[in-house]
């Protein structure tokens, strides 16, 4: 039996900077390892139907999330896998790899990191829970990154120890706080 929890993070297109740092301080926060699972669809007919920039955008997932994920000391294994049917491939990796949970991401409708169809097939027929978070809007987010910069700023006039004191209550707090209004949709849980 593991004891760690895990989270699945599964990709098939468009990094999304701000969905990749919310997922790591997800991961943080739940004392996770986050299991990022990069799905490049191919045509049922064949496998050389697999596009170049499907593969470049896997890799350029993995190189910024694992950016983030070191810098805040979250664990990350990373899976790239070929397949077929992209909704039945997140529920078998979800059974093997133990994952408590699947972390989606929306805003204003559409999914990012996943197609909004997707998105919307796994809220009927995942296995687990689903961790939905509704990122802000582009105006939104400009407003939450701003005041991430004054603080960050101000950071800057502490001492280091402070400084790393209060980064860590600005996470904790901002993505409960912060979240409530915009940012934390909430979980399902399918039976």
């Amino acid at each position: 039996m593991r004891t760690t929890k895990r989270l699945l993070l599964p990709f098939t297109h468009g990094v999304d900077m701000y969905a990749l740092e919310y997922a790591v301080h997800l991961a943080k926060n739940n004392e996770a390892e986050l299991v990022v699972a990069s799905l490049i669809p191919c045509a049922k007919e064949s496998r050389k139907a697999i596009r170049l920039e499907q593969i470049q955008q896997s890799r350029d997932l993995e190189v910024a999330l694992g950016n983030k994920a070191d810098n805040y000391g979250v664990s990350v294994s990373y899976l790239e896998v070929v397949t077929r049917n992209v909704i039945q491939e997140i529920n078998r990796l979800v059974q093997e790899h133990e994952c408590e949970g699947i972390v989606l991401f929306v805003r204003q409708g559409q999914g990012i990191l996943l197609q909004t169809r997707e998105v919307k097939h796994l809220m009927v027929e995942a296995i687990c829970k689903l961790y939905i978070v509704r990122l802000p809007s582009g105006e939104g987010r400009k407003v939450l990154q701003g005041m991430i910069k004054d603080f960050v700023l101000h950071l800057g006039k502490r001492s280091k120890d402070d400084a790393e004191i209060t980064e860590q209550i600005l996470f904790s707090n901002s993505l409960g706080s912060v979240g409530e209004q915009y940012l934390f949709y909430g979980s399902y849980l399918q039976d």
